[in-house]
């Protein structure tokens, strides 16, 4: 018989089911399961742990339903740190935490032929399963991607270091495979369901009123029941199992909060329920989660339509889009759920299909995430081959591992060394006007330029990725002809941008149908979009782009390149530098108004702004008068590196333009933290993704100069703080931004693409 070990932060007895439950109660009918839970503790107890009813029942061996079953609870257990520099604390305590195994979990995995690890707390255990039990299976059950859900930084590392160790790797949705490190060992295995537990009937509990469903509290949104309740009076709802969530909902007689209750017993309320809700509370909802939530695969089961926000929606029947806090959009959404007459059906595995998936996985090569694509060729598109600014193509391009990058183009400017990158172009240096004729003949009726197609096929891609959603759209008829996937990533610029701005000739008659372009792009089956940052991926949304069809994928750096050097930020002399083209929306005028106030308070103060572009000769000017200005011009990279290594604070004070152009995230605001310098920055995406306030330097508002003069005084008189920002700083972006964890990331986005 069979010996199966399951490890998970899930009780095997808990009411609350997840799939890890459904696929022990099916391994149960195929030979010994154990189910091994960590992670509980008094610690964990106080934060609310869902287990903690089961804390009587701890560190003991119960059986149920033929499963034995071990709760692992102690004094404490390790967790997630925030603060980078105590990073070195958290990773002792998980290294104590698994030194200190209990006996009978070694015992459990020597004994085991197959060890199921579900993503969480449980990942930490990888490389001690295979230590005690090298001849073990390790099948990883990945219900969520580690960083999304702000698992400790540890368990995220001891995850990537360890995930070749695994045999198999099950996906419920295809979206998880962006947080995967690659796909060699990935095999899609949606969600399931029990069909001889689901199609019992059940009686209702309603008490014949018209009644609807959530179920659970995953980024549960209260205003959503306390906006439609008193607009929908004959209408019941019914929250199950929201936990502390429950707390922010108003007192209406028409809802109804339940606890926790048996799986069993929330099924008699699906069942019999007028339609569901899932009512996530923001668009930053990880993508993957519409695919794995089990309350949707369970209201499309009974044929219950589902009302869920516009982002969640998508393009699935029988899913009914509201506006979160719009209350008028709330109501049309229940209104047209409520009369939905178009019975729902998905085609929905059981639990049975799944476990086959896992333990047979040779017998379903269809279900396998492509192996082959290791070695394939990306085209990575631009327009012009290279500007110098646009290093972090190149970087990013060099740091592919599995794909091969071939960058290809219209134009190669030659203005970027790009030394170990094949570059392939149909012209080079300045056009000529024969040369710009044609290509706005080939972009007016929407055909690859001329010449380019020549090229796309020599290089025989399997994918084309293109840099700007301006390039996006040149670069779609390549990809319609080779009948390849699209990957595009947008950094700012190309989608902060208003819209009518474009179409009014502003941005000059090349991109008056570049909206429009977007739009149709947008709707193509086969393109994705990556966003740089958090806030790129909310302008896409609010500008047309779905929000099933665009993640987050941050473009990382070359930490090896920017070094930390010696003095420590905290004894260096009060250099201020800013870095970044002379343009309206990197701020440099409201830098230099804040400096004017800083001098007051540090006489001995400098400012050093490098770079160029059209506001360069007003802020000569105006630093002339200021004095301990210092405006060098464009400078090359090693020499932004060494004014990194003087300078006491960066400092990038990004506005949204008045064209609505915006900072994507700022990737010199990460290279300056990569140097162990602190920053003060107001960057659309930086003050949230591109540092830590208060840990790292310092966020401010947009245009707030008050703030920027105090947060820069703060940095160039506190020697301590100064030098400890700079180490925290060093130490997020190894954590956060290494160009080679978020390539690896890339990759997985491609990976996805083509397995679409």
């Amino acid at each position: 018989m069979t010996s199966f070990l399951v490890l998970s932060v899930h009780d095997f007895r808990s009411r609350r089911q997840a799939s890890v439950h459904f696929i022990a109660t099916e391994l149960a009918k195929r030979g010994h399961v154990r189910f091994y839970s960590t992670g509980l503790s008094r610690l964990s107890e106080h934060r609310g742990d869902t287990r903690t009813d089961l804390a009587p029942r701890a560190n003991r061996v119960e059986v149920k339903n033929g499963v034995e079953c071990y709760l692992q609870r102690g004094l404490w257990h390790p967790f997630r740190i925030m603060k980078p520099g105590l990073q070195p604390m958290e990773t002792a305590m998980f290294r104590f935490y698994r030194w200190r195994m209990p006996p009978i979990l070694k015992q459990w995995i020597q004994q085991a032929d197959v060890v199921f690890i579900e993503s969480g707390m449980a990942a930490v255990y990888i490389a001690d399963v295979k230590r005690l039990n090298p001849k073990a299976r390790i099948i990883y059950l990945a219900s969520d991607d580690l960083s999304v859900v702000g698992a400790a930084r540890t368990i995220q590392r001891e995850f990537i270091r360890n995930f070749d160790r695994i045999d198999l790797v099950r996906l419920p949705s295809r979206l998880l495979l962006e947080g995967m490190p690659h796909s060699r060992n990935t095999i899609f295995a949606p969600q399931g369901v029990d069909r001889d537990l689901m199609e019992r009937p059940r009686p209702s509990p309603f008490r014949g009123r018209q009644a609807c469903v959530s179920v659970g509290s995953m980024l549960f949104d209260a205003s959503f029941f306390n906006l439609a309740a008193p607009e929908v009076p004959e209408l019941d709802f019914h929250v199950i199992g929201a936990g502390r969530a429950a707390e922010a909902l108003d007192k209406h007689p028409n809802i109804i909060v339940h606890d926790e209750m048996p799986f069993e017993e929330t099924l008699g309320y699906v069942q019999n329920c007028a339609f569901g809700v899932a009512p996530y509370r923001d668009a930053n909802t990880p993508r993957y989660l519409f695919d794995t939530s089990l309350k949707l695969k369970q209201f499309s089961f009974f044929g219950k339509p589902a009302v869920c926000p516009e982002f969640a929606a998508g393009e699935d029947r029988g899913r009914f889009g509201y506006t979160p806090g719009d209350r008028a959009s709330i109501v049309a959404a229940i209104r047209g759920a409520l009369t939905c007459t178009d019975p729902i059906t998905l085609d929905i595995p059981t639990w049975s299909d799944v476990v086959d998936r896992l333990l047979t996985p040779e017998r379903f090569p269809e279900h396998r995430v492509v192996d082959a694509l290791d070695g394939q060729t990306v085209a990575i598109y631009r327009t012009e081959i290279l500007p110098l600014s646009e290093t972090f193509v190149r970087d990013q391009a060099l740091g592919l591992r599995r794909w091969k990058p071939v960058l290809i183009g219209e134009r190669a400017v030659d203005k970027l060394p790009l030394e170990g990158l094949p570059v392939q172009s149909v012209y080079k240096g300045a056009a000529t006007f024969l040369q710009k004729a044609r290509g706005a003949i080939a972009r007016r009726l929407d055909l690859p330029a001329p010449g380019i197609m020549k090229i796309a096929r020599e290089v025989k891609p399997k994918l084309i990725h293109a840099h700007f959603g301006f390039d996006a759209v040149e670069a779609w008829p390549i990809a319609r002809r080779l009948g390849v996937p699209l990957v595009v990533t947008l950094h700012g610029s190309d989608i902060t941008t208003y819209m009518d701005w474009f179409a009014s000739g502003k941005g000059g008659r090349r991109w008056r149908r570049y909206p429009g372009k977007l739009m149709k792009l947008v709707k193509r089956p086969h393109v994705s979009f990556i966003a740089v940052s958090g806030p790129i991926r909310e302008a896409a949304i609010r500008v047309g782009v779905p929000a099933s069809r665009i993640s987050v994928c941050h473009i990382g750096i070359n930490i090896e390149r920017f070094q930390p050097s010696e003095p420590p930020a905290g004894a260096r002399a009060p250099v201020i530098l800013f870095v970044g083209r002379l343009v309206e929306k990197k701020g440099a005028f409201i830098l230099l108004e804040a400096f004017r106030h800083v001098k007051q308070a540090v006489p001995e103060a400098r400012l050093i702004i490098a770079g160029d572009g059209p506001q360069k000769a007003e802020l000569e000017r105006q630093a002339a008068e200021t004095g301990s200005v210092t405006l060098t011009g464009a400078v090359s990279r090693t020499v932004i590196q060494t004014l990194m290594r003087d300078a006491r604070v960066f400092c990038l004070p990004s506005i949204t333009a008045s064209n609505g152009d915006a900072e994507g995230l700022g990737l010199v605001l990460l290279e300056a933290q990569s140097c162990g310098v602190p920053v003060v920055t107001s960057a659309n995406g930086g003050t949230t993704e591109g540092m830590i306030d208060a840990e790292t330097g310092f966020a401010f508002a947009e245009k707030d100069t008050e703030a920027l003069t105090r947060h820069l005084i703060t940095i160039l008189t506190d020697d301590e703080l100064a030098t400890r920002f700079g180490k925290n700083a060093r130490a997020y972006v190894e954590e956060k931004h290494d160009i080679r964890a978020c390539t690896s990331r890339l990759e997985s986005a491609y990976d996805w693409a083509c397995a679409q």
